[in-house]
Parts: structure tokens; C-alpha cells; sequence
């Protein structure tokens, strides 16, 4: 995707991106998208709901992180991987 002065999009705003490991959750969805990032140990609770990660943080905030712009398949799989790290962190999830 080109913008009208000849330099891309990605270059620019970045690309989509996606890291779930033992340190943080890190997901932007796409090139528009805000970066949505957080560390396991500020994590107090974690459920999913409607395409949407609500994170309860240690300090009482909540925390969304959205994945609507992402396709059925991928949404399965992160679920996955963040229900499975999570229990392994002790952190109480509610994802289905």
C-alpha cells in the first residue's frame, strides 16, 4: 500500500505484529492500529469476551486488548497460547 507521496505504509506506521511469550503480551492488528502491549507480571486476571482480551492489572486497571481485525484462525491460536501461559504464570483466565 502506497500513500500519495510515494512511501509506504508500513514504513511509516508498521507493520501488523504479534509476540506472545513468557514476558508480554504484544499484538498490533494492523498497519493503522495502535500497538497494544503488556507484561505477564503486571497481570492479575485475564478473560476473553467478543474479540477482546480484558486484562485485570495488579493495580486494579483494566486493560483491553482487541483482536477484531484479525482472522477466526489466528484469534483461536492466540487464545490458545495466552490461556496456556497464563495457567502456567498462575494467573486466573477465563477463556473459551
Amino acid at each position: 500500500m502506497f500513500l500519495g507521496l510515494g512511501f509506504q505504509a508500513e514504513r511509516i506506521f508498521g507493520k501488523a505484529y504479534l509476540r506472545i511469550d513468557n514476558e508480554k503480551i504484544a499484538i498490533k492488528t494492523g498497519v493503522f492500529e495502535k500497538l497494544q502491549e503488556i507484561a505477564w507480571n503486571e497481570i492479575n486476571s485475564i478473560e476473553y469476551n467478543s474479540n477482546c482480551f480484558i486484562i485485570k492489572r495488579k493495580n486494579g486497571a483494566d486493560y483491553k486488548i482487541r483482536l477484531s481485525n484479525l482472522e477466526y484462525s489466528s484469534i483461536q491460536e492466540i487464545k490458545d497460547i495466552v490461556d496456556r501461559i497464563s495457567k502456567s504464570k498462575n494467573i486466573v483466565s477465563t477463556i473459551s
